[in-house]
């Protein structure tokens, strides 16, 4: 059986569709030729394209104040691939936050310590020791956890700095 093209199935349901309306053959054969008539018509009129308005680049001068990507920031640390280190790395900076967990405090006198849990090692941490991968240095051990400082790189290529909270498990220690 051949197959017919797509563009005569629609041609032949509105010749049955003209059909079931009982019209006589020279109605039938009228509307025929009118609608073949007004589709070569169609076909051979090219339709025009949808107006557009040419691109208009913006001008760059480079003047050395600013970049085209943004404004540029005076931080002495942007050009730094990471931060200065402070001394050898500590152990505790090779764990992600998340698989660190804080179990307890000590205390004597005025200096604080935070028991941190990470693997099967219990580690000693005192203000100012880093943990993290985004260098994050131990600012103060509280009642509510452990606050750390972090370094954290932005879409500039500088350095923020971010506070985090290491929490005691249920609000105690």
């Amino acid at each position: 059986m051949n197959k017919l093209p797509c563009s005569t199935i629609p041609f032949m349901l509105a010749l049955l569709a003209a059909c079931q309306r009982q019209q006589s053959p020279e109605q039938l054969q009228s509307w025929i030729a009118q609608t073949r008539q007004l589709a070569e018509h169609d076909a051979a009129t090219p339709q025009p394209a949808p107006m557009t308005t040419p691109f208009q680049p913006l001008p760059y001068l480079m003047d050395g104040s600013t970049t085209p990507f943004g404004a540029q920031r005076s931080d002495p640390l942007l050009t730094q691939q990471r931060p200065p280190q402070r001394g050898p790395r500590q152990p505790l900076e090779d764990f992600a936050l998340e698989a660190l967990q804080l179990m307890g405090s000590l205390s004597r006198a005025t200096q604080h310590n935070a028991l941190i849990l990470a693997g099967s090692t219990l580690y000693r941490v005192r203000v100012g020791d880093y943990l993290g991968p985004h260098f994050g240095q131990v600012k103060d051990i509280s009642a509510q956890g452990l606050v750390l400082q972090e370094l954290r790189r932005n879409a500039n290529g500088s350095w923020d700095e971010q506070q985090v909270l290491l929490p005691f498990p249920g609000g105690q220690r």
